[in-house]
């Protein structure tokens, strides 16, 4: 910590001696430094577009940005960031945890050691305060202002009321966590029981197969497989682990064990990018799509229009007009729209064009998938 002597904020701040094991892996604010200095960049950046709040210019803008990122950050965006950064925090304390265990506290600040024992037991009860929190909040999960606070603890659930399986869906969040940080626990403490290690990663990888295939949780069939598909990589990687320890005696069958190893992680890493891709490409052609769509019935519309105003200017025996196309109307006439049709006598070739590139019909039946 800042109390180290041998702590300098130089070194700190660029990373020197970030590879040197023995000094990074026994100080915690080495190992949390990313996180520490991207949480001072974004402060920083906070205060210093702060005081432009009480400048005419941007006290509007600036106030409502305020409003939207302390609502949405301090609720669902911490949930987030507690998400992403919850398995490398886990690791960085009960890597700090087992060295005050296994290695007698050497060399380690008790500060870091108070810390890393906090924020583990932390941590640990965070998918319960989770769990709680959800179960308190269960009839009002739909409710736009429940959503606000806390949608990403139940994000793409199933929750519908009349959904058997509502209680176990809700509990994927919480669960989800638990077995994260399970895995860390696993090899903090049972350090020097390395066959228990790979026991209790199998029997907790099973119980979440049983659990999600169970359940399906999930609205969306795709992550669902996805799910499911990467659990049961998980589990043929723990059989590889069997491989790997003092059961398999043999060291060429545990080196020629690490090809199929590799393998395993090729195939989730290939099939999960390209499931990320495929996706982009389908949000991509929607889209184009969409455009497509939505350009062809204004170009439809616009004809209408001005085929309206063409047989009021007829009907009415109104002469010399002139039809501007940047506003799309002609001057001196009522802004007559597609909808009044009492004025379409007759297709014109304007008329015909549009329907003949675009049939109206076909477009307000056509679905954006």
């Amino acid at each position: 910590m800042i109390g180290d002597k041998e702590f300098k904020i130089y070194d700190f701040i660029f990373a020197k001696g970030a590879f040197d094991t023995k000094r990074s892996s026994h100080s915690l604010m080495m190992n949390l430094r990313v996180y520490i200095l991207d949480g001072f960049i974004v402060l920083a950046v906070l205060l210093m577009i702060f005081p432009l709040k009480y400048t005419k210019a941007f006290k509007t803008k600036l106030t409502s940005f305020y409003n939207n990122f302390k609502a949405k950050f301090f609720w669902n965006g911490a949930i987030r960031t507690i998400t992403v950064m919850y398995i490398q925090l886990a690791m960085t304390f009960a890597n700090q945890i087992k060295i005050s265990i296994y290695e007698g506290g050497l060399e380690q600040n008790p500060v870091d050691k108070f810390i890393s024992i906090f924020m583990f037991v932390a941590l640990f009860g965070y998918p319960f305060i989770a769990w709680f929190a959800i179960i308190h909040n269960e009839k009002n999960l739909n409710n736009e202002e429940t959503k606000k606070k806390m949608v990403n603890l139940y994000a793409d659930i199933r929750i519908r009321e009349d959904d058997p399986d509502r209680a176990w869906n809700i509990a994927y969040y919480p669960n989800f966590l638990i077995r994260r940080i399970m895995f860390v626990a696993f090899p903090t403490f049972l350090w020097v029981f390395p066959y228990f290690q790979i026991q209790c990663l199998i029997m907790f990888t099973s119980l979440y197969i049983i659990f999600y295939a169970g359940t399906k949780p999930h609205n969306s069939r795709d992550r669902r497989y996805m799910e499911v598909f990467n659990e049961v990589l998980i589990m043929i990687a723990c059989y590889h682990l069997i491989c790997f320890s003092e059961f398999n005696l043999s060291p060429i069958a545990q080196f020629n064990t690490g090809y199929s190893y590799v393998v395993v992680f090729a195939v989730a890493v290939i099939v999960n990018i390209g499931v990320i891709v495929a996706k982009q490409v389908a949000n991509l052609r929607r889209m184009r799509k969409f455009k497509i769509i939505k350009k062809a019935r204004l170009d439809v519309f616009i004809a209408r229009r001005k085929l309206n105003q063409q047989n009021y200017a007829k009907q009415f025996g109104i002469d010399d007009v002139k039809y501007y196309e940047g506003k799309g109307q002609f001057v001196g006439l009522p802004a007559l729209s597609a909808s009044q049709p009492n004025f379409v006598e007759q297709k014109t070739p304007v008329v015909q064009e549009a329907q003949g590139t675009q049939n109206l019909r076909h477009l307000s039946k056509i679905k954006i998938q």
